[in-house]
């Protein structure tokens, strides 16, 4: 090999380590430093780019290539992708002078992925894409996955004329990422064959499960150090079985000293992670990472520092750490003067300035560092939506909700508006909120339906709070909490359905306790003039007085039940009575 060659090797090498470790400015660094430049260097540099969101630089290398081939014009739509620019991506896909499978399946997933456009992806897969092999199939069950469209995901999978390991492993990873073990556990068992991969994937699904982790792992035909990882990972809460495990190992990796630092560091033994970070082979950027997380984490704000200090090279996420640190440990000032001497800010670290005076209630400067992020994802639009929301400031709450981008959208958003109109007794905007997102095919989760049954039950709406009622465990497969009974009974309770209220507390699924019949009581006040159900309201107070004997707005709820009814008050039993006494 050529002196010049092995140089240049060595460069691009450097470029792809720069990259890796989220230090774009040292990548730039390498390239420039070049003394001449092959089209492997120059689509080595743009990959960094692209790694690193920063499309504008992207673009003013990709226009200053001499030469360009297909892994550079799919590196420039990787870039357009990354930084959420749909328009751009477009217009790449449409200029490009050729196109392969991974520009393809690349746009197929950032319709379904990015933006969130479930049905543009499903009519790009289906009448755009020339190919629709199994590696295709693959990229649309991830990309529904990932979507977080489970159920169009498996669609999908029942319906390859054909399936090969890798697209079972997609979808077993797809029931691992969202959480269901249940699922993810039935697809491994009906599986023809297993992979490492797919040994691998059932086992991160019991990621809080270490007993039957375990138990997998010693069922394994042979393991690697993925395996031997997700067996330390499965134990992080069980700090003492991971450090065996950690011993036992027969080789280790970066990810298995830095799962296992962490792992000390977030039960609190922070001298057994700097013990085991001195001892580590190699001071990577992830380990230094994990380790200035510790002592953030636990507020050793000097460790910290002296942490950052000594780092070879800081990525941006270490800056993020560093600046959460000061920002929770109450020191807002630090913390601002820190985000403000960076040169470079992404939009990890503006979210997390933003999130810090969130948090804290500093709406002013809060909104002043999201109007100046050029880029903002699904986390900055939620965390100044939640600011605004929890504020009061219910009319900008609605103008940033309409602004987002639909795509980032998220089911945390729709909850956050929702719950601002309910708590702001304003239910019809509350009901209208719920409705527009079923519509976008946004599930949602307890907290939504509970208040969307209080926006019923306070605008009268007794229907549709029944209908709802139901729908959550025919339609969504939700268990009703206590809580949402509590909803209903309260919306039965003010429309005058009193036997049907009493009914629900007496046989619902749970052991009805004082709060819930008083629940109860309460919803009947409204309906007390127009209909005389002073005897479900006597035994609603019997049973209060049952749990607890003491409880006097159940007694005064009684009198006026008792006035208003025209009903003669009598003393309580004298069973009742004696059992008071005694107590």
């Amino acid at each position: 090999m050529l002196r010049g060659d092995h140089n240049i090797r060595a460069s691009v090498e450097a470029i792809g380590h720069h990259s890796r470790n989220g230090s774009l400015p040292d990548a730039m660094r390498a390239f420039d430093s070049m003394p001449a430049w092959n089209l492997v260097a120059w689509n080595a540099i743009l990959a960094a780019c692209a790694r690193g969101r920063e499309l504008d630089l992207a673009a003013a290398i990709f226009r200053r290539m001499p030469d360009r081939n297909l892994v550079s014009w799919n590196s420039i739509l990787a870039a357009s992708i990354r930084a959420g620019r749909l328009d751009s991506a477009a217009a790449i896909f449409r200029e490009m002078p050729a196109r392969d499978l991974v520009s393809w399946t690349s746009m197929l997933g950032a319709y379904a992925q990015l933006w969130g456009m479930i049905h543009q992806a499903e009519d790009f897969f289906r009448e755009a894409m020339p190919q629709h092999d199994l590696i295709s199939l693959t990229c649309i069950v991830t990309a529904f996955a990932s979507a977080g469209q489970l159920d169009r995901a498996k669609e999908a999978f029942d319906r390859a004329p054909a399936r090969d390991l890798v697209l079972w492993n997609s979808i077993l990873a797809a029931y691992v990422h969202a959480g269901r073990v249940d699922d993810a556990r039935m697809t491994f068992d009906r599986m023809p064959e297993h992979s490492l991969v797919s040994w691998n994937s059932i086992i991160a699904a019991y990621s809080h499960q270490p007993i039957e982790a375990a138990r997998l792992f010693a069922a394994m035909p042979e393991e690697n150090l993925v395996s031997w990882n997700s067996l330390i990972a499965a134990h992080s809460k069980i700090v003492d079985e991971a450090a065996k495990i950690f011993v036992a190992m027969p080789e280790k990796d970066l990810i298995s000293w830095t799962t296992m630092l962490s792992a000390f560091g977030e039960s609190g033994r922070i001298d057994e992670s700097k013990h085991l970070f001195d001892r580590a082979p190699e001071k990577t950027l992830a380990l230094c990472n994990a380790m200035l997380n510790t002592y953030a984490r636990h507020g050793h704000l000097q460790c910290a520092k002296s942490i950052l200090d000594n780092m070879p090279v800081h990525s941006l996420s270490s800056w993020s750490s560093f600046l959460t640190a000061y920002a929770s440990n109450g020191d807002l000032h630090a913390a601002s003067q820190i985000f403000s001497s960076l040169p470079c800010k992404d939009s990890i670290l503006s979210t997390a300035m933003l999130a810090a005076f969130a948090d804290r209630g500093h709406l002013q400067e809060a909104r002043q560092i999201f109007a100046a992020m050029p880029d903002r994802d699904a986390i900055a639009w939620n965390t100044i939506l939640v600011a605004h929301a929890r504020a009061g400031k219910l009319h900008s709450a609605e103008k940033i909700f309409d602004r987002m981008p639909h795509g980032q959208r998220e089911l945390i958003a729709w909850a956050t508006i929702l719950t601002a109109h309910a708590q702001a007794g304003i239910p019809n905007h509350a009901r209208r909120v719920f409705h527009e997102m079923q519509a976008w095919d946004h599930l949602a989760h307890d907290a939504c339906f509970t208040n969307f049954l209080l926006a019923c039950s306070r605008d009268g709406r007794v229907d549709q709070s029944r209908q709802c009622f139901g729908s959550m465990s025919v339609d969504f497969g939700l268990r009703p909490s206590k809580q949402h009974y509590c909803c209903v009974i309260d919306a039965l309770g003010r429309a005058g359905h009193v036997d049907d209220a009493y009914g629900l507390v007496a046989g619902m699924p749970y052991v009805a306790d004082a709060v819930d019949w008083l629940c109860f009581l309460s919803s009947c006040k409204s309906s007390c003039k127009s209909y005389g159900h002073f005897q479900r309201r006597r035994l609603a107070v019997e049973n209060v007085l049952e749990l607890e004997p003491r409880n006097g707005p159940a007694y005064i709820v009684l009198a006026n039940a008792a006035r208003i009814d025209g009903v003669d008050l009598r003393p309580i039993t004298p069973e009742r009575e004696e059992k008071t006494n005694n107590r």
